[in-house]
């Protein structure tokens, strides 16, 4: 089956960036000027997670572990979006991205931790998730820290040192991120050359 991990890796890389630079320019004016990005991650990432939690394209759990969250988020940039556009205050989106943030993270230290599963001489062995599980782990976890910090950030937007710490925390996540979206554009067309749609 195909699958848009890709693109979702890449655009929430995207998203991550556009949170810290509205955190280091936009937080105290001019937010309506981030609206436009923030709505079109949103859309994206928001659609294609929905098709991966209803559709199941990839391999086992990992539609748990990349599907749930990726929808959460883009829902949250979707109204986030909106918020901005409307002048609507941000707290309750606060309050859902700790909330979500620390999902990141329990998913985070899961993926680097790895799953229990039946080898071939069935014995029960820990599998690491993804073929880079540090990396993986990595990035949900900074991305859950940076959502967590997001709340306390809003609040306290006119601390410059705050802003910045929560901006280099998202930096630094969607730069892990995009690595890994970007080399999954260069692997999956390999991947899944013999692919052939079913009707």
């Amino acid at each position: 089956m195909i699958d848009f991990l890709a693109m979702d890796l890449v655009v929430v890389g995207i998203g991550l960036l556009l949170v810290a630079w509205y955190f280091v320019k936009y937080v105290e004016n001019d937010s309506q000027k981030v609206a436009p990005g923030f709505l079109m991650i949103g859309s994206l990432v928001g659609l294609s997670g929905l098709d991966i939690i209803f559709r199941w394209p990839l391999v086992s759990s990992y539609n748990i572990v990349f599907g749930e969250p990726i929808t959460m988020l883009g829902f949250l940039f979707f109204f986030a979006g909106l918020a901005f556009l409307k002048g609507w205050d941000l707290h309750t989106l606060g309050v859902y991205a700790v909330l979500t943030g620390i999902v990141a993270i329990i998913l985070g230290v899961r993926i680097w931790h790895g799953i229990e599963v039946t080898n071939s001489a069935g014995a029960k062995v820990l599998k690491g998730m993804t073929s880079e599980p540090p990396l993986a782990g990595l990035s949900f976890i900074l991305t859950g820290i940076g959502a967590i910090l997001t709340l306390a950030t809003y609040i306290w937007r006119k601390s410059l040192v705050l802003r910045w710490v929560t901006a280099i925390v998202l930096v630094v996540a969607a730069v892990l991120f995009g690595f890994t979206g970007y080399g999954a554009y260069w692997a999956h067309p390999q991947s899944f050359a013999a692919y052939k749609p079913h009707f």
